[in-house]
């Protein structure tokens, strides 16, 4: 009888997140974006979010989660559609940041703490298009990984 077995079940339990993931990542491009916009504002920049882009983005995500799940850098399908999408004289630049929970104040910090941030925080209004992209990630016994991306899109220097 399995009842009486004396070995242990070492089955990892798949816990399911407390709402759908596509919900989860919706709020929390939302938030960001929010506090993206504030900070630019109280600088006396204005903002203008690329909505497509931000749909691109779910490429790079994946490709993320995919090299450090499995040490195996992805495909370079994002890099060809980016050079498409932006213009000859416009440069992308990206940062990724993975965390392992879902404390979504504790993103702004991790985020706006990077070198890259503070540049594209900074970047001029006219020329420069942001786009923030979320990905969760659940797997078994309730561990998550989150994944952020922050770029923009601008002229060269």
């Amino acid at each position: 009888s399995r009842h009486n077995s004396p070995f242990a079940d070492l089955r990892p339990r798949c816990w399911g997140l407390p709402v759908e993931s596509e919900t989860i990542e919706e709020s929390i491009e939302h938030r960001l974006a929010g506090i993206l916009q504030a900070h630019r504002e109280a600088a006396g920049l204005s903002t203008r979010f690329d909505d497509h882009l931000s749909q691109l983005l779910q490429v790079a995500l994946v490709n993320c989660e995919l090299e450090r799940a499995t040490g195996v850098a992805g495909s370079s399908i994002f890099e060809d559609i980016m050079r498409r999408y932006c213009g000859a004289e416009e440069v992308l630049q990206a940062v990724p940041v993975q965390f392992n929970h879902l404390k979504v104040s504790h993103y702004w910090p991790m985020l706006s703490d990077r070198p890259t941030v503070r540049t594209l925080l900074a970047a001029p209004a006219a020329s420069t298009a942001f786009a923030l992209r979320a990905r969760v990630v659940p797997y078994p016994e309730g561990v998550v990984a989150v994944w952020v991306l922050l770029a923009a899109v601008g002229r060269s220097a």
